[in-house]
């Protein structure tokens, strides 16, 4: 609380400079202003302390808002760099395959590529199904077995 009232003093003991220059008016305006408003208010933190710890909690609370969205800004700028720059060099790094191979050649290779890729996947897709094919099996099997089990024999209390 003493640097409040240190600061409320510093602004109470400043000059009106707006005289000796024409730049400074706005300025020497705008502290008068300042004493005129916060003067009142900081002379009255020593008699509520309690409100002062709010407040001062509150002007911590907007300031590490502030400083945690200028992060979020610099986080999500440097992703959206990073990410247009690789777009920019997978088409440069594209269009130099191209321009070095050939426009046929790029298309055999892609269309090669692309069989390839299918034939994996028709390939998994295949084994996929014979083990739902095994498993539909073998519950179609535990269910005969348990249709076909006694009652007493599934209850071991009955």
């Amino acid at each position: 609380m003493d640097v409040i009232q240190d600061w409320a003093a510093f602004l109470t003991a400043q000059q009106d400079n707006s005289s000796q220059n024409g730049i400074a008016a706005p300025f020497s305006m705008l502290l008068s202003l300042l004493k005129s408003y916060l003067v009142p208010l900081i002379s009255r933190i020593p008699a509520h302390p309690d409100l002062a710890s709010i407040a001062l909690l509150l002007v911590i609370l907007w300031l590490s808002l502030q400083v945690l969205k200028m992060l979020y800004g610099v986080v999500v700028f440097w992703v959206t760099l990073a990410v247009r720059l690789l777009v920019v060099a997978a088409v440069v790094l594209a269009a130099l395959y191209v321009w070095s191979n050939g426009a046929e050649q790029t298309v055999a290779d892609v269309s090669g590529g692309l069989t390839y890729w299918v034939d994996v996947w028709k390939g998994e897709y295949g084994r996929f199904q014979a083990q739902e094919q095994t498993a539909r099996a073998f519950m179609m099997g535990q269910q005969a077995a348990r249709a076909s089990a006694t009652p007493s024999a599934r209850w071991p209390f009955g």
